[in-house]
């Protein structure tokens, strides 16, 4: 039986995305809170907690209210939608770290994208390049915080690996 702490890390970075650009972009904020409802659906009854029950059903009035407010078009057009507004935030970020100026704030604009590109599941298996991006973006996330934190990139942790001594490498793996 998962806890009521496991069963809200479903629920409310969804709702935190939403509520953060919901006045930009409405569309994908109703979709995240749709997409965090799903998620809270499909934990067993037999299992959820009753404040988890008491949101989803807080949830799904605030969808059924916004629902009226935001113009939602055909399916694909929203999924249209959606992947390009997952997209901008990911290139945003992209493009400060392959500027080498990443810090806590594009780890941060990383770590959102991934919960955007995760909303796109609402409308199916999202396409194998999009796949590919969450995947980028969950590595980058570990690294720009990594260099915010004042470590070494990765790139020159390897090549310090490849310049080191057969010998010591051997110790190393001995050791």
């Amino acid at each position: 039986m998962a806890t009521l702490e496991e069963q809200k890390k479903l629920l409310v970075p969804f709702l935190q995305r939403a509520q953060e650009i919901e006045r930009a972009e409405p569309k994908v904020a109703y979709y995240c809170r749709m997409y965090a409802l799903e998620q809270g659906l499909d934990i067993p009854k037999t299992t959820r907690a009753p404040e988890i029950t008491g949101l989803l059903e807080v949830l799904m009035g605030k969808l059924e209210k916004d629902r009226a407010a935001v113009t939602l078009g055909a399916r694909d057009e929203d999924q249209a939608h959606c992947e390009n507004f997952a997209l901008a935030v990911f290139n945003r970020a992209d493009r400060v770290d392959r500027a080498g100026r990443a810090d806590k704030a594009t780890a941060v604009t990383f770590y959102a994208a991934s919960y955007f590109f995760e909303v796109l599941r609402h409308f199916g298996e999202p396409p194998a390049d999009i796949q590919q991006k969450q995947r980028v973006r969950s590595g980058r996330v570990a690294v720009v915080l990594l260099l915010v934190a004042g470590w070494l990139p990765c790139t020159v942790l390897t090549q310090r690996c490849m310049r080191r001594p057969a010998k010591q490498n051997q110790r190393v793996r001995s050791g």
